[in-house]
This record gives C-alpha cells, structure tokens and sequence, in this order.
C-alpha cells in the first residue's frame, strides 16, 4: 500500500470516529432525558398516591358525618339559604334606593358648582373694584 491509500483509509477513520462521537453524544443526552422523565413519573406516581389518600379520607369523613350527623348538614343548607335570601333583599334595596342617592349627589355637585360660581364672582369683583 501507498501513503496515498494510508491517508485515505485514516481519514476514513477519522470520518467514522467523528460520527460515532456524535452517536455516543446523542445517545448520552437521550439516556439523560430518559432519567428526568423517570424521575418525573416517579414524582407524579407519588404525588397521586398522596391525592388519591387525601381523597379517600375526605369521602370517609363526609360519610361517616352523613351517618352520624344529618340534621347538621340539613341546618347548614337553611343556614345557607337563609343567608342567601337576606343578601338578595338587600341588594333589591340598595338597587331601589341607589338612584336615590344618585340624584342626591347630582344635587349637591349642582350647589357647589353654584357656590363656586358667586365665590368667584365675589373675588373678582373684590380684585376689580379697587382699580
């Protein structure tokens, strides 16, 4: 063989070595993804465990206040629509008496608009009559 034909069978190698680099590169930042998505369905599994407890617990407890205590959740439904009946007259009263206060103020924004005006008048007579 030549040196022709050893420089290019090394460059060659070379080609082929750079590519397998690339490969090995790539192929490390997929097992890295590969252990964060691991790790995350690790985290969410947990985490749905947890929620899946606590949900258990509530649904427990609900039950066992229905068996032991219904009367408590009939007095909070009345509670609460007794509550919500009051609220509603007394926004249906503050709607009837809003436009009353409207008005009251549009009068008073009138009066001092009035005051303002002769207030004026009186200073500038007071500044024009000494001349």
């Amino acid at each position: 063989m030549t040196d022709q034909s050893y420089a290019g069978i090394f460059k060659f190698l070379e080609a082929i070595d750079n590519r397998l680099g690339s490969i090995d590169t790539k192929l490390e930042n997929v097992i890295r993804l590969e252990e964060r998505v691991s790790n995350h369905e690790t985290v969410i599994a947990r985490y749905g465990k947890c929620l899946d407890e606590g949900d258990y617990r509530i649904r427990k407890l609900e039950l066992w206040q229905a068996e032991h205590n219904p009367d408590l959740i009939i007095t909070a439904l009345k509670s609460n629509r007794d509550t919500i009946d009051h609220i509603k007259s007394e926004v249906d009263s503050l709607k009837d008496t809003g436009n009353i206060h409207q008005g009251r103020r549009d009068i008073t924004k009138e009066i001092l608009k009035v005051l303002a005006a002769i207030l004026t008048a009186i200073i500038i007579y007071q500044f024009t009559r000494g001349q």
